[in-house]
């Protein structure tokens, strides 16, 4: 895949995905859905990204029929061929042939060098974004990774996979295979019912594997970077993944102020 047609791929599948995540912001504000529904309709339009970008990528390209001379009216053919003439170029009496072929040779080479030079210095910045934006998530996993190795289990009955960090002001959930819960290390000396409210808080997250998602559109914002739908799918997502965990709390009977 060329440079060109690279642009031309990030270019539709941008266009499709802010077109999808706008169809999708007027629903759910037009609906006024609850935030498992909210949340679900981001997450589709997640999924849609991922799509497009497939189809776009191993797709069948769709031939559009253009009208050849042949199927045009001949009357509309000498029509044309009367008022276009082809362009010869004056050729000085000094200047032979072989010259006047490697001049133009020259500009058409050229003209092909300045088609191609933008594309190129887009696609470099381009990369140097992505590169920038993987390199900010990766280091953020990186410091999330190495809280949880430093953290210590909790010895109060709970499950082995809630830890405890000095480093650590609010708690977190992270991982796939093998989720860990951290909170911060005072939580032992919360009452019961604090301690019990974020723990079912967060184990919402872990039942919901919000985590992946997260990642998964961190990672579609990263590769669109220069597309504000991106970003935006990313905040919503975020945004109603605790709002559905704060409603689960709720719903196990836990009161707001706990």
């Amino acid at each position: 895949m060329n440079t060109v047609v690279m642009t031309e791929v990030l270019l539709d599948w941008s266009v499709r995905f802010a077109a999808i995540t706008l169809a999708a912001s007027v629903c759910i504000v037009a609906g006024g859905k609850s935030a498992a529904i909210r949340n679900l309709v981001w997450r589709c339009c997640l999924v849609s990204s991922a799509g497009i970008l497939v189809y776009l990528v191993i797709g069948p390209k769709l031939a559009v029929p253009i009208d050849t001379p042949s199927r045009v009216a001949p009357a509309i053919v000498n029509e044309i061929a009367f008022h276009v003439q082809p362009y010869v170029p004056y050729a000085r009496p000094d200047v032979g042939a072989g010259k006047l072929e490697a001049g133009s040779k020259a500009l058409d080479s050229e003209r092909t060098n300045q088609s191609n030079r933008w594309p190129s210095a887009g696609l470099i910045i381009y990369v140097l974004g992505v590169a920038l934006c993987l390199a900010r998530w990766s280091l953020a996993f990186w410091r999330a990774r190495q809280i949880c190795k430093a953290a210590k289990p909790l010895d109060n009955g709970l499950e082995t996979y809630v830890a405890a960090s000095l480093e650590l002001a609010v708690p977190f959930a992270i991982g796939w295979c093998r989720p860990v819960i951290v909170l911060p290390w005072n939580a032992a000396n919360w009452p019961n019912d604090k301690l019990n409210a974020v723990l079912l808080h967060e184990r919402a997250h872990v039942k919901r594997r919000d985590w992946i998602w997260q990642t998964a559109a961190s990672l579609n914002a990263a590769i669109q970077w220069f597309n504000p739908a991106a970003w935006i799918l990313s905040a919503n997502l975020r945004t109603t993944a605790e709002q559905c965990a704060d409603n689960e709390v709720l719903e196990a009977g836990v009161s707001p102020s706990g």
